[in-house]
């Protein structure tokens, strides 16, 4: 039992006046130093005071007076998990118990630690044993409650702390276990509440201020969790993770210029750490200092010079005109064998026009690593260019390894270009008809439904000519509407191609029946157009001031757009329709079907360019054609192509597509492929092509 004549500094303990406490134990044991209880005061005292040896030292005497004390050997057990020294602690535990069945704080301290290692099955034992001494004890409900915690039962773990709360109100332990329970359930308000009390009173405890800033987190307030870090993070020694956790949390509030700072001190702490990278060159990017940039990464990469990703991004930030080859010599040697250091040495030279060098890397990835795309792709092109039989030969010997449907497409895309330039055009044909057929893909649309009736006249539109306009843009498979969008996307916030992407939206525009309703006039025109109009806010869109990238276009849709939208714009991607026959064979589309044959697409496609030649000759909708003939995957003239039909200045946009076959390659197929074309010839020629 405690002695009397020691409450006052108990009662000093308890205030957290730690200072006076040790003075005053100090004191009792100079007075009594053969006294257990001004011993064990003593050690209390001194750990406090934060010098544990002190306080081991004093726990020492007092057992050396009385060793039998349970309650002793339970105070060194605890003093050693303050520490982090819970292995050490099982032994003093033990002897508590031994001397003292009854010593409830033991097995506690046992449970705890039983949790913390994750065994829960002994941590049960343990409760049980508690139980039997004291069922309703609050930090045994506290403890129950953090196993079933641990088990995902958080409905129990909020029953257990209820019935902890009238014994223990304000208990620390039972207020954070409180806070996990919530924060389990979803109540992250609630949680946040509990922690942030918590933190209120325990402001040095960096775990329970992390916690709660996790929490905020998970409200989606990045910039509140961040602040609530800052005060954890200002010593020199801060944890490398949790400076990477603020700047990630700053990142996602979108202020890299806080996160900058945090993330350079978490990489110098811990340069090796995949995520403190990316973390650190997302923050770099987004800053767009390319010199600081530079002089960030050449710091890092003097610490940790063996790391693949700092070297890709140093080089990635080489600024124009600067020399990137002798940056990547040094990743090469500080990393000689690393194949992404040879990848990019392989990746320059091929610039550089050093065909030698190129060649060489290739070699040595592909003896480190047969199946490197990159170094594949290289020989390929290389051997494409030089002998495209043997380019045939190497790609077939890589067909086998390949089991990804889109990895397979594209490799039989090389091969069948190879057996193009080697002059095997049957052989090319198969190809590009086989790779075609991989995959499931749902089958060819019907044909435009035949206008019956004369459109209605073309609406006066009242409007401002110089005003935006809603625009819609159409072209078929292999006419390079999607390069056409490419620039339009880069240039144009109302850029929408979610039909293309997803299918979406469902208005009239993308509904079977709208063309057969309108065609018969049993769909009203006006309400068409408005049930396109309702679905554009969804869309993101204000206004009706949209360029919509159409899937398929209908005539009939003229008896609906030609009353009611005579302001909108329609932009046709246009190629000689037998080229276009060639892309799609050899490049797919943008939207793919199942096709059987050349002739089958040429079927497809005949009706729907002679309704688009009806539109331009009958001159039936306001339109801009963007003929992209002999542009093929040239970019700058592809923005020239598509400001000029719209009479305007665009940007360059970063935009890349398929290699394109030559304007008028269709007739290196004429003899393969002659059914197909004759069928195309008749709308090429109204399109303005020639007919041999």
């Amino acid at each position: 039992m405690p002695d009397p004549m020691y409450d006052h500094i108990i009662e000093i303990l308890r205030r957290g006046d730690a200072a006076t406490a040790l003075k005053e134990a100090q004191a009792a044991v100079a007075a009594t130093p053969d006294d257990q209880q001004a011993q064990r005061l003593l050690a209390l005292a001194e750990a406090f005071s934060g010098n544990p040896q002190a306080a081991h030292q004093s726990l020492e005497r007092a057992l050396a007076l009385t060793p039998q004390d349970a309650s002793l050997h339970y105070l060194r057990a605890a003093l050693l998990v303050t520490e982090g020294r819970e292995a050490e602690a099982s032994a003093p535990l033990g002897e508590a118990v031994a001397l003292d069945p009854n010593e409830i704080r033991a097995y506690l301290l046992q449970m705890q630690l039983a949790i913390g290692r994750g065994d829960l099955d002994e941590a049960d034992r343990l409760g049980r044993l508690v139980a039997r001494l004291d069922p309703d004890q609050p930090r045994l409900l506290v403890q129950q409650a953090l196993v079933a915690l641990h088990r995902n039962d958080a409905p129990r773990a909020h029953a257990l702390l209820q019935r902890a709360e009238p014994r223990a109100p304000g208990d620390t332990q039972l207020r954070y276990a409180r806070g996990l329970a919530y924060r389990a359930q979803g109540h992250y308000a609630f949680a946040e509440q509990a922690f942030r009390e918590l933190v209120e009173k325990q402001p040095g405890a960096f775990e329970l201020r992390f916690l709660l800033a996790d929490t905020i987190r998970l409200q989606q307030r990045y910039a509140e969790a961040a602040e609530t870090l800052a005060p954890g993070l200002e010593a020199d020694n801060a944890p490398a993770d949790a400076l990477r956790y603020a700047g990630e949390l700053w990142l996602a509030a979108g202020d890299h210029a806080r996160a900058l700072p945090l993330l350079r001190r978490a990489a110098a702490g811990q340069p090796d750490d995949r995520p403190t990278q990316n973390a650190l060159l997302e923050a770099l990017r987004r800053n767009g200092d390319s010199a600081e940039a530079r002089n960030t990464l050449d710091a890092l990469l003097t610490i940790s010079p063996k790391q693949d990703l700092l070297w890709a991004a140093r080089l990635s930030h080489e600024p124009d005109g600067g020399d990137r080859r002798a940056v990547q010599a040094r990743w090469q040697s500080a990393l000689p064998y690393s194949i992404h250091a040879m990848h990019a040495g392989m990746d320059l030279a091929a610039e550089a026009g050093d065909t030698m060098e190129a060649d060489t890397l290739a070699r040595r990835i592909l003896e480190e690593d047969p199946k490197h795309r990159g170094a594949q792709v290289y020989t390929i092109r290389n051997l494409y260019r030089t002998d495209p039989a043997a380019a045939v030969r190497y790609i077939r010997g890589m067909l086998h390894d390949i089991q990804d449907p889109g990895s397979l497409r594209m490799v039989r895309g090389w091969l069948a270009r190879s057996q193009d330039k080697a002059g095997d055009l049957q052989g090319a044909l198969q190809t590009w008809l086989e790779n075609r057929r991989i995959g499931e893909w749902p089958p060819l649309p019907p044909d435009p439904v035949v206008a019956t009736r004369d459109y209605p006249p073309l609406a006066e539109t009242g409007a401002d000519p110089r005003a935006p306009r809603p625009m819609f843009a159409y072209g078929l498979p292999g006419s390079g509407i999607e390069m056409v969008m490419g620039v339009l996307v880069g240039n144009v916030p109302t850029v929408r191609n979610d039909r293309v992407a997803n299918g979406l939206p469902a208005d009239p525009f993308s509904q079977a029946g709208t063309a057969a309703g309108l065609a018969a006039g049993t769909l009203d025109p006006k309400a068409t157009v408005e049930a396109w109009r309702r679905l554009l806010p969804m869309r993101q869109v204000e206004g009706d001031h949209v360029i919509d990238w159409l899937t398929h276009w209908e005539n009939a849709w003229l008896y609906a757009l030609r009353a009611e939208l005579p302001e909108g714009l329609l932009i046709l991607a246009l190629r000689d329709p037998r080229d276009m026959l060639m892309d799609w064979l050899a490049n797919g589309g943008y939207v793919e079907y199942a096709v059987e044959a050349p002739l089958a697409m040429a079927q497809w496609m005949a009706p729907r360019l002679a309704q688009v030649a009806d539109l331009i000759e009958g001159d039936l909708y306001p339109h801009r054609e963007v003929r992209m003939d002999g542009i093929d995957e040239d970019i700058e003239a592809t923005t020239r192509a598509v400001a000029t039909a719209l009479g305007t200045e665009l940007a360059v946009a970063e935009v890349h597509g398929p290699s394109r076959l030559p304007a008028g390659y269709w007739r290196t197929y004429r003899d393969a492929l002659g059914d197909a074309f004759a069928l195309l010839t008749p709308v090429a020629v109204r399109l303005g092509y020639p007919e041999d």
